[in-house]
């Protein structure tokens, strides 16, 4: 993240409706007890666990659809022919291939780091398409 806001290094998530970043380390290092310090460095912290350090949400961006592309194909005979297509019903959403996201808007309206109560308010970023990824 970095186009209107502070530079953050994130960790993806993807939910049926939502690809949500969450921040991929401490915003002050140390605080968070549930951290192996011993096992994390600059660049790669790591829960006592081993798992990946999952922090506060920064940006969650609308999923307009899941989908595979095949080749189209007769439903009676199941023969292939040569049109693409994009399946969204042959599997469910969490086991396709692509998906369509709107980068246009960040759905969080309000991120940062609580102080005494506080949340520092940040804006929404805006883009300008829809992409494939």
């Amino acid at each position: 993240m970095g186009f209107g806001g502070g530079l953050e290094k994130i960790r993806w998530e993807i939910h049926e409706d939502l690809v949500v970043g969450y921040r991929a380390y401490e915003y002050i290092p140390g605080i968070d007890p549930r951290v192996d310090p011993v096992a994390s460095r600059i660049g790669h912290v790591v829960f006592k666990n081993g798992q990946p350090y999952k922090g506060s949400p920064v940006a969650a961006y609308k999923i307009l659809s899941h989908f595979d592309r095949q080749r189209q194909y007769n439903a009676a005979t199941g023969e292939q022919t040569n049109i693409l297509v994009e399946d969204t019903a042959d599997r469910p959403w969490y086991e396709r291939e692509y998906m369509r996201v709107d980068w246009r808007a960040n759905q969080l309206k309000y991120y940062g780091f609580n102080v005494n109560g506080q949340i520092a308010p940040t804006r929404p970023t805006t883009g300008a398409s829809t992409s494939a990824t």
